[in-house]
């Protein structure tokens, strides 16, 4: 049987179970098509963070729904192109510090003791 045949045999038939082992057969990728495949995997935490939907597709295809609207990429530089635009919200959470107190409990070098409302916003 050629490699073609068995390759769609083996996607008719489903990914191949052994108790709680998973096995899928697919196709060897170029080196062209696994540095592809890599690259959009590097941007997957990006994507993450941004909580957008997305997927990649075999061999190197992936795809974003963003706004409601899915767009495909083939180069993982476009990709990182409209991520780079995208405005990131881990970038502008609001953190709360408390103000460091001397052993007075004041503020230091503060003459007044501290109250609730002694605490800085910081954005990142």
């Amino acid at each position: 049987m050629q490699a073609r045949q068995l390759l769609q045999a083996a996607k008719m038939q489903g990914p191949f179970r052994s108790g709680t082992l998973e096995i899928r057969l697919s196709a060897d990728f170029s080196k062209e098509t696994a540095e592809r495949r890599k690259a959009f995997l590097s941007l997957c935490t990006h994507l993450c963070h941004l909580d957008l939907k997305f997927g990649l597709f075999e061999p190197a295809k992936m795809w974003i729904t963003k706004n409601g609207e899915s767009q495909n990429f083939y180069d993982p530089e476009d990709l990182r192109a409209l991520l780079d635009g995208l405005h990131d919200p881990s970038q502008t959470m609001e953190t709360t510090v408390q103000t460091p107190l001397d052993i007075r409990g004041l503020p230091a070098g503060a003459s007044h003791p501290v109250t609730a409302s002694d605490s800085l916003k910081i954005h990142h």
